[in-house]
């Protein structure tokens, strides 16, 4: 009997000393998650993303797909790197969030200077002149022959199946039975005598084949 109270009390130690084990590293995981937060606390004081769940649409109001891609962001005169983001191109807003699974919150776009998703490379347009639409542009080409894209997601409806050419890319869990979706409208830039200048899609193919 008295072994069997032995084993009894060193397994109720074990189990202890494993849940204040996990405790404390549960303790040392938040620490540094919320270190990480704080560094970052200035790019999550926006108001939440846009939700669209109240609609049933096809298509994507993302710039290319809903997935968040790590990348950099100058911010406020400050370098933020290692932050998930992506952009909702219909409201033309960029979103961050602290991790995945979480609610993403829109950066201001006054203090945007220029960003990076994934080997994709941004500029808010203000910084090129485009003060008159607020937007972001993607670097396509930053040689003396310089390209920026931009995207628009334009909510749009139709009754007719639109997937593909239509709607300007593929969904592929497109719906027919939603006639709402967003559209694809792509813009194409090069600078000219310092300024904007908006450019046809051939043209810009053009220009980045020349490279510098």
């Amino acid at each position: 009997m008295k072994q069997v109270l032995i084993k009894l009390l060193a397994g109720v130690l074990c189990l202890m000393a494993s849940s204040q084990f996990a405790a404390a590293q549960t303790s040392h995981e938040y620490e540094e998650y919320a270190g990480a937060a704080r560094e970052q606390s200035m790019l999550f004081r926006g108001r939440q993303a846009t939700s669209y769940t109240y609609l049933h649409y096809n298509g994507t109001y993302f710039w290319t797909s809903p997935d968040f891609k790590e990348g950099t962001v100058m911010y406020n005169g400050k370098l933020y790197t290692g932050v998930q983001m992506n952009i909702d191109a219909s409201e033309h807003q960029l979103l961050v969030r602290y991790a995945s699974g979480m609610p993403s919150v829109i950066v201001s776009k006054d203090y945007v200077t220029y960003f990076t998703i994934g080997n994709d490379r941004f500029i808010n347009a203000s910084a090129l002149g485009l003060t008159d639409d607020a937007c972001y542009l993607q670097v396509l080409s930053d040689g003396d022959n310089k390209v920026y894209y931009r995207v628009l997601k334009v909510l749009s409806s139709s009754s007719n199946n639109v997937n593909g050419s239509m709607i300007g890319y593929h969904d592929p869990n497109y719906n027919e039975g939603y006639t709402k979706f967003f559209h694809l409208r792509a813009q194409y830039f090069t600078m000219e005598n310092g300024a904007l200048k908006k450019i046809s899609r051939r043209k810009a193919m053009k220009l980045m084949a020349y490279g510098k």
